[in-house]
């Protein structure tokens, strides 16, 4: 009897201990997803906007309202994305022949970035992630006609240029839904333009790394491009 009760003590004294360890580490894991809740939209403002700013030699400004991010679900959503031609360095490239074949602008009402992968982001500078998915933007673009134009960057020369704070993005699907899409065939109003109201588009198996950008059959570092428009409207030059 004696025994059976040393036992019983011995086993509510375990039982305890392991709920008292289970209480700590669930605290310092509590702690640590605070922390990095605070820490990961701070480190992701800042890839994002490397990658803006300086993959296109400072044309483009960029600005983020709101990153939120959930751990459990590994997603983070993104609210009021805007990119915009920094006019000051537009008139620079301009003059010097560097502006791509293309200028755009972004904004983006809402977005989520889903499976991110915490770990690869924080000690290896890699950024995976299963799917980026971008809802109600509106995105412009204007064709750029220049006299003695230089080369334009290839995959490779954008790679070199983000390479030294991200060592490779991996996405395996992107989509974009509801999004109304603009184009321009200059800055001159005068000339021929065209827009959607509702695009959408897939991109598959995206890969920025060194084999990315070495690999010829990709278009923009993307395996796949998957695209769907509706709703076109067609300007001459007499309408405008």
């Amino acid at each position: 009897m004696h025994a059976m009760n040393t036992k019983s003590k011995y086993f509510k004294k375990g039982i305890r201990i392991g709920m008292m360890v289970a209480c700590i580490i669930f605290f310092l894991l509590s702690i640590g997803i605070f922390v990095l809740s605070r820490y990961i939209p701070n480190l992701l403002r800042n890839k994002i906007n490397h990658m803006v700013v300086n993959g296109s030699d400072s044309l483009y400004k960029c600005s983020i309202s709101k990153i939120s991010i959930n751990f459990w679900r590994g997603k983070v959503s993104i609210e009021d994305l805007n990119i915009t031609v920094d006019s000051v360095k537009y008139r620079e490239q301009k003059l010097d022949g560097r502006l791509p074949n293309i200028t755009f602008e972004l904004k983006m009402m809402e977005g989520s970035v889903n499976g991110l992968k915490v770990f690869p982001l924080i000690f290896s500078k890699k950024i995976i992630v299963e799917s980026i998915q971008l809802d109600s933007a509106n995105i412009s673009m204007c064709r750029q006609h220049k006299e003695g134009k230089k080369k334009n960057q290839s995959e490779n020369s954008l790679w070199k240029i983000l390479k030294p704070r991200i060592n490779g993005i991996y996405v395996n699907r992107v989509l974009l839904n509801k999004i109304k899409l603009s184009y321009r065939h200059s800055e001159d109003k005068k000339d021929i333009a065209f827009g959607y109201q509702d695009c959408s588009a897939e991109l598959r198996n995206i890969r920025i790394d060194s084999i990315g950008a070495g690999n010829t059959s990709r278009i923009l570092f993307t395996e796949d491009i998957a695209i769907k428009i509706a709703g076109m409207t067609y300007f001459t030059s007499d309408s405008l």
